[in-house]
């Protein structure tokens, strides 16, 4: 008698403390739930929002810095026949030689800028870095290489968008190079 008592009073422990055991799971998965619900979202988007702003911090001079490829160079109105089949072309890269396309270009915090001939020249007399005087306008919308001025179109830290008013046998037109960060 004594025995099923006994076990009798163990299997009722073991119950409560089962019981228990699921109550607690219940009641961390009850809290979970709303931290996911609730709280992870808000950590989440206060997250991106503080990535964001501090995107955002940087100042156009600290976006120019460092090594930048060309992507795309366009000129409107075309102003060269590139291919010789009597009509102008306006993108330039294509027709650009794959020497060309290897350079890239480095904006130092010197106020030097580089143009790198890559891992090709295209005449093995080319110097493999060159470099000029770079600094932005007062107003930071214009880009002065050297001698050149370009207008920034669009810079944010991967691309830059750069135009430029030139002109060709006595015929005005902008070339709008794209630049992707290295």
């Amino acid at each position: 008698q004594e025995r099923f008592h006994t076990s009798q009073f163990q299997f009722v422990r073991c119950k409560a403390e089962a019981q228990n055991n699921i109550n607690q799971l219940l009641y961390i998965m009850k809290n979970f739930y709303t931290l996911n619900r609730l709280v992870l979202p808000a950590i989440l988007f206060f997250a991106m929002a503080c990535k964001k702003s501090s995107d955002n911090s940087k100042t156009t001079y600290e976006k120019i810095l460092g090594s930048w490829t060309l992507t795309a160079s366009v000129s409107t109105p075309a102003v060269i026949d590139y291919n010789n089949d009597g009509v102008k072309d306006a993108d330039e890269y294509k027709y650009m030689p794959d020497c060309s396309k290897d350079d890239f270009y480095t904006f130092l915090n010197t106020g030097i800028f580089e143009r790198n001939e890559g891992v090709s020249k295209c005449r093995s007399t080319d110097m493999q870095i060159e470099q000029a005087p770079w600094y932005l306008s007062t107003d930071e919308k214009t880009l002065v290489v050297g001698i050149n001025q370009y207008t920034i179109v669009h810079l944010d830290d991967k691309q830059m968008v750069l135009s430029m008013a030139d002109l060709f046998n006595g015929v005005a037109y902008t070339a709008v190079g794209t630049y992707k960060r290295k």
